[in-house]
């Protein structure tokens, strides 16, 4: 092949790989279901995972997508990408609500009536005993932070409390006031701040994410109805489910303006805990041609 054809064929191959973009799905617990939505128009694509009550979700290092069953009080594991169900991975948990892998690897949940975070073996499920608990604790959203530590949101308390994230160790309460009440759902944000689903007040409340100290109403308005989960999208902007209103709404996750509804309808019973998908479609072409000149 002579060289103009074979900087013509890279060229190609620079333009279709630009064209290509990775897409992800919204993913949303409701009462009976892990929903999917369209990352781009929030158009329902079908039911992913069925048959389990609870509120937590959240990938494993491995692509498999984990949730919480609050009747049974277990983990159960579905193939990241079909949903297809591969068994309980871990079990013995009394009431499990949020979830988490750790920088460790390992996997985080809140027990709701034991005032724990319990830990599991990534790998195998086993259990590693109690990792964290603090007195009256009333533990929902699970989130490591930037410094490593894990926050939990303290539903009964209406505060965020930091536990070392080696030893579980209780550090004290990180964040409190600013209007907080029935904190569940939380995650830092891009420009490493806190931001904690406030359900009793219909809010999203931003905190230093160093100091922890309140900020201010971040979201509100469009809707918002105990707000329970959130997650910040591909797209930069804030997901947040709002449980009786039965929808998805979505922030600018800059300034927290209002950008609307982004999924609802009958398949959106009560939404709780939500993530987007690991990238699906075909992947970017990241090995070029290497053009060498002809002699």
């Amino acid at each position: 092949m002579s060289r103009r054809s074979l900087a013509t064929a890279a060229i190609a191959l620079i333009v279709l790989a630009v064209g290509i973009r990775a897409h992800a799905d919204l993913l949303v617990r409701t009462d009976t279901s892990v929903a999917r939505f369209d990352e781009a128009s929030g158009a329902f694509l079908g039911a992913f995972a069925y048959g389990v009550v609870g509120v937590g979700l959240t990938f494993g290092h491995e692509g498999h997508l984990y949730i919480s069953d609050e009747v049974n009080g277990n983990v159960q594991r579905f193939n990241g990408h079909t949903g297809v169900f591969l068994g309980i991975f871990a079990f013995g948990i009394d009431t499990p609500r949020f979830l988490i892998f750790g920088p460790d690897g390992n996997l985080y949940v809140s027990s709701l009536f034991t005032a724990s975070i319990v830990r599991f073996n990534g790998n195998t499920g086993a259990p590693l005993g109690t990792f964290a608990t603090a007195p009256g604790l009333f533990p929902e959203g699970l989130v490591f932070g930037p410094d490593g530590n894990l926050y939990v949101s303290d539903e009964s308390n209406g505060i965020v409390l930091r536990f070392n994230g080696t030893t579980g160790a209780l550090i004290g309460t990180f964040a409190s006031g600013g209007g907080l009440n029935s904190p569940a759902g939380l995650v830092f944000g891009p420009d490493g701040n806190l931001y904690v689903a406030s359900g009793g007040n219909n809010e999203v409340i931003r905190y230093n994410g160093t100091t922890g100290a309140p900020i201010g109403t971040f979201a509100s308005g469009g809707g918002l109805n105990t707000p329970f989960g959130l997650v910040f999208g591909p797209d930069g902007n804030l997901y947040v489910s709002s449980e009786f209103s039965n929808e998805v709404i979505r922030y600018n996750g800059t300034t927290g303006a209002l950008i609307g509804t982004f999924a609802s309808g009958p398949h959106l019973s009560f939404p709780a805990g939500l993530t987007f998908s690991r990238p699906r479609g075909r992947s970017p072409i990241t090995h070029l041609p290497r053009i060498t000149p002809e002699h």
